[in-house]
């Protein structure tokens, strides 16, 4: 009964995202030559090193309805290099794809469409992703390491001032 749960929404959610426009939480629609690509991602606001799920279409623009591709050629950059780079196979004109950005930037996703070997659309988006916060719980353990290792030195530093070698008073 359990897998039932877990297995009918899984089902239903691969069959309607075939047939559905890829606007999860976020995306944008670029109409080009009388092609309309629908992009989309989620979450909308990306975290590096997180996981973000894409998904494209292209659509006949008047009409709103899939175009079947052939492949999609999917680039990612960041400011700084090319992050991912790859042909994808679409499935009913659409392409799905999980994803974690490496590191916190502002990236760009471009992707052109092809059909028999002829590029039939293409276009970029922008994706701003935010760095990973790294937890309070984190920050404090490292604030007591460190303030401990301060401790530690000092302390050394004190007990040979003694012997006549090194002599430092933090004390007025």
């Amino acid at each position: 009964m359990d897998i039932l749960k877990l297995l009918v929404p899984s089902i239903a959610f691969i069959i309607l995202a075939q047939n559905a426009f890829s606007h999860l939480a976020a995306g944008q629609d670029k109409a080009l030559n009388g092609y309309l690509i629908d992009f989309g991602y989620d979450p909308a606001e990306p975290i590096a090193n997180e996981k973000a799920v894409f998904a494209a279409n292209i659509l006949n623009g008047a009409a709103k309805e899939a175009i079947n591709s052939d492949s999609v050629f999917v680039r990612i950059s960041s400011s700084k290099e090319s992050v991912f780079a790859g042909n994808l196979n679409p499935e009913n004109g659409s392409v799905a794809f999980t994803f974690a950005f490496p590191y916190g930037d502002s990236y760009e996703v471009a992707l052109k469409f092809f059909k028999d070997g002829d590029i039939l659309a293409q276009s970029a988006f922008g994706i701003d992703v935010k760095p990973k916060k790294v937890p309070i719980y984190l920050k404090i353990i490292f604030g007591v390491l460190a303030l401990s290792a301060l401790f530690f030195v000092f302390r050394k530093l004190n007990q040979k001032s003694r012997d006549g070698r090194i002599h430092i008073n933090l004390r007025r």
